[in-house]
């Protein structure tokens, strides 16, 4: 910014632009222009691009995609934005013109993935700087992750899928606003036996219903690199998943991400399961709790002994009848509380 030069004119405005095949963002200097060049469909685009090294067949494609007025990292709104690619209509679907942008990688080497063709950013009547940068780069993080994480894998319909339910580490749920679990279906041959990202989960053994998880994709951008406050003051990493802690105590210290959980058998589990089963864990857990002082200041040996308390608890206690009866009971509680939950859900048993 402070090497930039200076405005050409009064007619010009900052933009930020990503070119095609660059190795990095720049600031460019574009024209207003003083009446819009009307691109097909009635798209218009209010700057004048012909300074920019972009291809000559995308120039003819380039139109106004989107405005960018909400931060989602931070929930807030901020100065509108606007968003320029190529795009050429194709029936009655929309498609982008290009390459994988090369350089949005210079942000992260994962965007340039769900990222294509020349972007560019403009606001009329105002110069883009370092702070409308930042919320770019936090918009084109939210846009990759909700790609590949929260939406999930684009999903081949001819290929069957096992439904499976997505258990979100602190980092999609406190930053990413994502639920605690989530629906999520699987494609069948990820529980292939062959499949190493598998990993059986020991409670199965002893419930009788053959959990496994597998990690959920890459860390989400939106949170790489942070530190989470948790209630207490302790900054937690955003790869906790206390899903994983709870269910399988000896993989407490494991920060694995967000997590696919599904049934070895291929039978369907439901968030509802999920969700019993946690609690199930929880309430076998209740004699052993937690260090009072924050991790950072517990000794390893506190927790260590903690978590291996309550496997040992999980070893002697949970049994297929017994996660049986509890289901029960909570159905029992659901129909006198008038809530959903487990009322109209068969068991995992019956499934």
């Amino acid at each position: 910014m402070s090497k930039f030069d200076s405005s050409p004119g009064p007619d010009h405005v900052r933009t930020i632009y990503f070119p095609e095949t660059g190795d990095r963002p720049r600031l460019v200097w574009l024209r207003v222009l003083d009446h819009y060049i009307a691109a097909e469909h009635g798209s218009k685009l209010k700057v004048d691009c012909s300074s920019l090294d972009i291809a000559a067949k995308h120039v003819q494609h380039l139109r106004e995609i989107t405005t960018v007025d909400y931060n989602m990292l931070l929930r807030r709104k901020i100065p509108q934005m606007t968003w320029v690619g190529s795009f050429k209509y194709d029936g009655h679907v929309t498609r982008v013109q290009g390459d994988n942008n090369s350089s949005t990688a210079a942000i992260d080497k994962e965007l340039p993935l769900t990222l294509f063709g020349p972007l560019l950013f403009y606001s009329l009547g105002s110069d883009l700087d370092a702070t409308e940068f930042q919320n770019l780069v936090g918009k084109l993080r939210w846009r990759d992750n909700a790609r590949l994480h929260i939406i999930g894998p684009t999903q081949d319909f001819k290929l069957p899928t096992v439904q499976s339910v997505l258990a979100n580490c602190l980092g999609d749920m406190r930053i990413c606003h994502q639920p605690d679990f989530a629906e999520y279906p699987l494609p069948a041959y990820a529980l292939d036996s062959d499949n190493r990202a598998l990993l059986n989960l020991p409670i199965g053994m002893l419930i009788g219903i053959a959990p496994v998880v597998i990690k959920s994709n890459r860390p989400g951008l939106p949170w790489r690199g942070r530190m989470i406050r948790d209630t207490d003051g302790t900054m937690l990493p955003p790869e906790m998943n206390r899903l994983l802690a709870i269910i399988h105590p000896r993989m407490y210290s494991v920060r694995p991400g967000s997590l696919i959980i599904a049934r070895k058998d291929r039978r369907p589990l439901l968030k509802v399961h999920v969700m019993a089963l946690r609690r199930y864990c929880q309430t076998i857990h209740d004699s052993t709790p937690l260090p009072t002082v924050r991790e950072s200041e517990a000794s390893k040996f506190e927790y260590d002994e903690c978590f291996r308390k309550r496997w040992e608890l999980l070893q002697a206690k949970a049994t297929p009848e017994g996660f049986r009866a509890k289901w029960e009971e909570w159905k029992e509680e659901a129909k006198d509380n008038c809530k959903g939950g487990f009322m109209d859900v068969l068991s995992p048993y019956d499934m």
